[in-house]
């Protein structure tokens, strides 16, 4: 397979997998609380980050790693802030470092 289609699918696919484990989440952990609201609104912010990176690769691979400060932020005192903010900042540092290898590779086709 080409690095070009690795890195430009793999930011999505696991974008779309955290998406997945966050939504079965917040409905088999929180479906009768009033936490659902907050989860359900966090799943609409990374859904609609989701598609924003989807579209532009540098915008979105951008907003990806300010949701991952964000969150790193939020819950600075459990002990699984780190473990849960790395599939946020490898997804954002995938869509930007993709942005840039298919600029270099435009430049190149170009060149020739």
């Amino acid at each position: 397979m080409e690095l070009s289609k690795i890195l430009r699918w793999s930011p999505r696919i696991i974008a779309l997998t955290v998406l997945l484990v966050w939504s079965v989440g917040i409905v088999f952990l929180y479906a009768a609380t009033p936490t659902f609201i907050i989860g359900a609104q966090v799943w609409i912010v990374l859904a609609l980050t989701t598609g924003i990176s989807w579209k532009n690769e540098l915008f979105g691979g951008i907003i990806w790693i300010f949701w991952g400060v964000i969150l790193f932020l939020v819950a600075l005192g459990n002990k699984f802030t780190f473990a849960s903010t790395i599939p946020l900042f490898l997804i954002g540092s995938l869509h930007v470092y993709y942005h840039f290898y298919d600029e270099k590779l435009d430049l190149k086709s170009k060149e020739i």
